[in-house]
């Protein structure tokens, strides 16, 4: 340790200054990128632009149509329509 009581404490506040700092930076970094985490989605998913021309509403109605004829027993679907943040329904079957 510092031989004085005031060079320890100065120690201890810049370490954990230092730490508490980094981790708020942590923090607000992954606050920021959820906030923003559909529109990273379609970002990295460039597949999905080629589809984009088609209408939402068409584009449900395919997905029923889908789960309709291959998930007609699933016990449960959660499906996600298009929007302007995700321009792609998400379907999700239980």
């Amino acid at each position: 340790m510092k031989p004085t009581f005031r060079a320890c404490m100065a120690w201890l506040h810049t370490w954990s200054g230092l730490v508490m700092g980094w981790l708020l930076l942590a923090i607000t970094l992954a606050g920021t990128l959820s906030v923003f985490r559909p529109e990273i989605s379609t970002w990295m998913r460039p597949e999905l632009k080629a589809h984009m021309a088609v209408s939402p509403d068409a584009a449900t109605q395919a997905a029923i149509q889908w789960l309709s004829t291959h998930a007609a027993h699933a016990p449960t679907w959660y499906l996600e329509a298009a929007n302007s943040r995700a321009p792609y329904t998400n379907l999700f079957l239980l």
